[in-house]
């Protein structure tokens, strides 16, 4: 209830709400130069039957909701269910549903649909429902090489040590936009739109010490440790795999805003590795990680909802 059925939450509503009263099948070629065409066909199906704005909105949260926990509870152990369910709504869930990046949600719902097709190495399936979550999202693109590398198993010394390099090389912005334009250069609506979400545009340091970093960059560790295990369990190496690459995204997303974006796509998936480092512990130590992960869950929670006005129930 808190999460998909609020009114007036968040910052993007605003922006959604304007744009669904003329939203139609009959503007659909002057809106796509807006939005993605995907969302815009969804969107204006709703706004032709005539459905409220609210209704339609609390409807799409309920939906890709029910599809997130179809998800966790798919991926992951029955008796860690709860424990990652808390880990994820207290770090993500908060902006996925109340904040609510609406088109991106759609696209990190349509990629935790294609998980099956990746885990049963069906190439062309999975690229055929990437293609339809970039059109929910362009940044969907970024999805595409997913595929091989969520299969694919990296030694961990070599894991170690490019992680390093990458908390040291991404330190400046202009490397960034250098592999922005390298990557995306050939298609500008991409480029264009990342430069847009980035918030900081030019000479920028990023950090090498927050609360976040040093928050993920401890669970980076203990899931390391803890690797063997891990990838045992059923899932375990898609688990791993994500985990790793959530933290490389999380570490560059320090520097340019917009690449949190694109590790949101794995917040799930991570939430449950982070859980599954259980696996690997002692019973007396499996208490202490437990406590700390309530610590660090009451901590981002109450830092997150505080930080300004986005959570405020103000209507």
């Amino acid at each position: 209830l808190f999460l998909c059925c609020g009114y007036m939450t968040g910052t993007d509503w605003r922006l959604y709400e304007e744009s669904y009263q003329w939203m139609s099948p009959d503007t659909f070629f002057s809106t796509i130069l807006f939005w993605e065409p995907g969302f815009t066909v969804y969107t204006s199906v709703f706004h032709f039957l005539g459905i409220d704005f609210w209704h339609y909105l609390i409807f799409t949260k309920l939906l890709t909701f029910y599809i997130f926990i179809w998800a966790l509870n798919k991926y992951c152990k029955k008796s860690f269910f709860f424990l990652a369910l808390t880990f994820f709504i207290s770090l993500y869930g908060f902006f996925f549903w109340i904040d609510n990046p609406l088109r991106n949600l759609m696209a990190y719902t349509l990629f935790l649909l294609s998980l099956p097709a990746l885990l049963e190495r069906k190439m062309w399936k999975y690229m055929g429902t990437i293609a339809i979550a970039t059109m929910f999202h362009y940044s969907a693109v970024v999805l595409i090489p997913l595929y091989w590398l969520l299969a694919s198993r990296v030694k961990t010394g070599t894991i170690v040590v490019t992680y390093i390099l990458f908390s040291i090389v991404f330190l400046k912005a202009e490397v960034i936009f250098l592999l922005i334009d390298l990557l995306f250069g050939w298609f500008p609506v991409i480029s264009n739109k990342l430069m847009i979400y980035s918030d900081y545009v030019g000479d920028r340091a990023g950090k090498l010490f927050s609360f976040g970093f040093i928050l993920h960059n401890v669970f980076f560790i203990l899931i390391l440790l803890s690797r063997k295990r891990i990838e045992n369990l059923k899932y375990g190496t898609l688990l791993f795999n994500s985990a790793i690459l959530y933290i490389f995204l999380f570490r560059v997303g320090l520097t340019f805003s917009v690449f949190m974006r694109f590790a949101m796509f794995l917040a799930l998936l991570y939430s449950i590795a982070v859980i599954y480092v259980l696996c690997n512990l002692e019973r007396k130590s499996k208490k202490l990680y437990t406590l700390y992960l309530f610590i660090a869950v009451l901590l981002v929670a109450w830092i997150s909802l505080r930080k300004d006005s986005r959570y405020i129930p103000y209507s």
